[in-house]
């Protein structure tokens, strides 16, 4: 006698059935020990033969067909949220105004902010940095202190709101940048470093 092939959850579920079908169309599975994890739940596994058996039916069409229309809405729900941000951050960035102060304040405006924070972490005192760094600080401050950029990644990626963020964070932060090496171009060349991330 030939014996019965037994299907899991995943294959299953790959051939158009949804969890809350299998619980309706299907009979209560077979468990069986997971052969590659001994403390893993149980496998589920059905009768090829019960399974096939289902997508015969007119119930399994239905539910089906039904399943596929909320697949189809949730993806346009998603596809519409994706456009809204970026139609969001099209407009924040666009009403992002970088101020210009002098230089010899701004070094010392992020030489200070600098060292808040290294007495924050407990690093104690900046010792002697190099240009290279101080106009890495600089431009950080610049970005975070002296324009809208992170009020813009706030309107963007607050809590409970969907936008696409590894597409549009790195956007907001290149067109910030740029902003930044128009207004201080003495920047500009750290502002570009900054932009290739």
């Amino acid at each position: 006698m030939e014996e019965e092939k037994l299907i899991t959850q995943a294959t299953v579920l790959s051939m158009g059935f949804t969890k809350s079908m299998i619980d309706k169309l299907l009979p209560e599975p077979t468990l069986k020990d997971n052969p590659r994890y001994r403390s893993a739940a149980p496998m589920k596994l059905w009768r090829e033969a019960d399974v096939l058996a289902a997508m015969d039916t007119d119930a399994f069409r239905e539910a089906a067909a039904k399943a596929e229309r909320r697949k189809a809405a949730a993806s346009k729900g998603v596809d519409t949220k994706r456009k809204n941000a970026e139609v969001l951050a099209e407009e924040l960035i666009a009403a992002i105004r970088v101020q210009r102060i002098e230089l010899p304040e701004l070094e010392r405006l992020a030489l200070d902010a600098q060292q808040r924070w290294y007495d924050f972490r407990g690093r104690g005192e900046i010792e002697f940095p190099d240009r290279e760094t101080v106009n890495r600080w600089m431009v950080n401050y610049i970005r975070h202190d002296l324009c809208e950029y992170d009020d813009s990644l706030y309107s963007l990626f607050r809590p409970g709101k969907m936008a696409d963020k590894d597409k549009l964070y790195p956007k907001v932060k290149r067109e910030t940048l740029a902003k930044i090496a128009q207004v201080y171009p003495e920047l500009a060349e750290e502002c570009k470093a900054q932009s290739d991330f």
